[in-house]
Formats: structure tokens, sequence, C-alpha cells
């Protein structure tokens, strides 16, 4: 398992931030859901999946390549006002906290003979824009295959450009080598949040009173860890002596 664990430590603590919605379902239905990687907002972010492959001069159809690919985006910082405007525009996301370990053990499959192909978990690395676009022209199908494994090819989901460096992002990745979801553009896995969640932070700008009442539903799911509202943007209590 470790094999597919790039460049992190297992108990490196990891934050997403999920809409309230999403959160309830992670707690209530206990299922992580991963995306396409063709679903990210920027375009750079799947820079291998979307290239045009030949052989020679002969076209190559990589579809069933590009579909089988799965991913989700964490971060390795906990809380800051860039996450909160970008991931939470409503003002009412969640920002929940783990370990590398808690996230890709509850997802990596030990009785698959095939997850060793298939689930993997990085830090991202951040290039110039000029360094992606050659390293795009510099690799082949035949190299990421190399060994027969999908190591090398999971790294290139591990790529983003340097402007966005300060999300200091971490990507759990799945590849369907099995084709048991071809067609959906989404596909979950077993994830007991109560037991491997290790904080919940709500939005700074949401109402206390929906706070506390969103803590009881979440604590009636079974979750007994850290819970609260972020204090990134209360004012500090001063107090000016003007006898002084």
């Amino acid at each position: 398992m470790t094999a597919n664990v790039f460049d992190l430590d297992m108990d490196t603590k990891i934050y997403r931030v999920f809409p309230l919605v999403r959160v309830l379902d992670l707690f209530e239905n206990s299922r992580n859901v991963l995306v396409r990687p063709k679903l990210w907002d920027d375009p750079f972010e799947n820079f291998f999946l979307s290239a045009q492959a030949f052989s020679g001069t002969s076209p190559i159809d990589i579809n069933g390549i590009k579909e089988s690919w799965y991913g989700q985006c964490w971060t390795t910082l906990a809380e800051s006002d860039a996450m909160w405007r970008i991931y939470s525009p409503s003002k009412e996301g969640v920002c929940v906290g783990t370990t590398v370990g808690k996230l890709f053990g509850s997802f990596y499959d030990e009785t698959s003979s095939t997850s060793a192909l298939k689930m993997f978990i990085g830090r991202v690395v951040y290039k110039e824009k000029n360094d992606t676009v050659s390293m795009a022209k510099d690799l082949s199908f035949m190299d990421l295959a190399g060994g027969g494994t999908n190591n090398r090819f999971a790294r290139t989901l591990l790529v983003k450009r340097s402007e966005f460096e300060h999300e200091r992002e971490v990507r759990i990745l799945f590849c369907d080598v099995d084709k048991e979801h071809l067609g959906d553009d989404t596909v979950s896995f077993d994830f007991n949040a109560a037991n491997l969640i290790e904080s919940v932070l709500f939005d700074p700008r949401l109402d206390m009173r929906i706070v506390a009442a969103l803590s009881s539903v979440i604590a009636n799911f079974g979750y007994t860890n850290d819970i609260d509202r972020s204090h990134l943007y209360d004012a500090p209590r001063l107090i000016i002596n003007l006898n002084r």
C-alpha cells in the first residue's frame, strides 16, 4: 500500500472543504465520492489525459484510458482566507480534517489483487507552465506503462501549475482497471466519517445558530471529535486605556 503513497507520510494531516449538503451526505451515507479529472476546473490539471496520442503519424484512441481515472483534492493547509472564499462561495462550506493514513486506509482495498494498479494518493508537484507543456511532450504512454504498473501514470495527475502552489494540494486517485464504472463521472467508496474525520470546521461567516444546529446533526451520526466555526474573521477584542 505504501508504494502507492507519493511524497507523503501516513500521519500527515489533510483537509477538504465540502459544500454543506455534501458533508451531511458524507456522515449520513458513509460514502466518499471521487470525480473524473475532466471535471476539474483548471484545464492544465489533466494535461496528459487531454493530450492527443500518436503511434508515429497514426492517431491512437485513448478514450478508454481517459475515462478510467477519478480523483479528489485535499490540502495540507488547515485553512486560509482564499480557501474559504474559493471553495465556500455560498458561505456555508465545511472543512473536514483527517490524515493521509485514515483517508487512504479506508480507500485502499487490501483484499483486491488489482489495488496496487488502481489506488493512489500523493502530494501535488507544482511546475511552471512551460515545464508542464514540455513534460507532456516528452512523455509517452509506453513510458508510463513501464513495469506494468500505473504509478507513473498516476504521477501525471499530481502535476499542477506553479500559480496554484499556495493550495498545498494532495490528491487521492482511482483507476477503474476492472471497468466497473464505465460511463460514470463519479465513483464512491465506503468512508465511515464519524470514525475517520478528526475535525469539522464551519465557514467563519456562517451564523452561529446554524452552526449549533448542524453540530447537533453531525453529533447524531456518532461523531465525537472537534467541531467548531472558524475564528479566522473574529475581530480581536481590544482594550484601550484612555487615562494613560
